[in-house]
């Protein structure tokens, strides 16, 4: 396999800085060394994170080169069917509300498409 690791389970989940921290923050973007030696996991850190990823992608890109032969023969798929990097189900539902937010309102039901709204009743 591929030990490639989502960026959005790794922010929310893992304590990972995924943005560049402003000029002058006294942590660097990826892991923080401070915090897992602090809990008692030097280990994590003197390995440079091997055991828990250091190969880090957005949601949504593709993985190597997709399913391998004995993958993809166990979920009846061809193999190279493509993989790609996880997103946290909570995010994964807000995928659709990019798209379209629904409101409930006490007079109906407004639905915010893009930059249009739309009252139904």
């Amino acid at each position: 396999g591929i030990p490639v690791r989502s960026l959005c389970t790794l922010v929310c989940k893992w304590t990972y800085i995924g943005h560049t921290p402003e000029p002058g923050c006294d942590y660097n973007k990826g892991w923080n060394d401070s915090f897992w030696t602090e809990i008692g996991l030097t280990d994590l850190v003197d390995d440079k994170y091997e055991r828990i990823g250091t190969l880090v992608q957005f949601p949504g890109q593709p993985v190597g080169n997709g399913l391998n032969t004995a993958a993809a023969s166990q979920f009846g798929l061809s193999a190279g069917t493509p993989v790609a990097t996880s997103l946290i189900d909570a995010h994964a539902g807000g995928m659709d509300i990019n798209r379209a937010i629904v409101c409930f309102w006490c007079l109906g039901t407004i639905l915010f498409s893009y930059d249009t709204w739309f009252l139904l009743e």
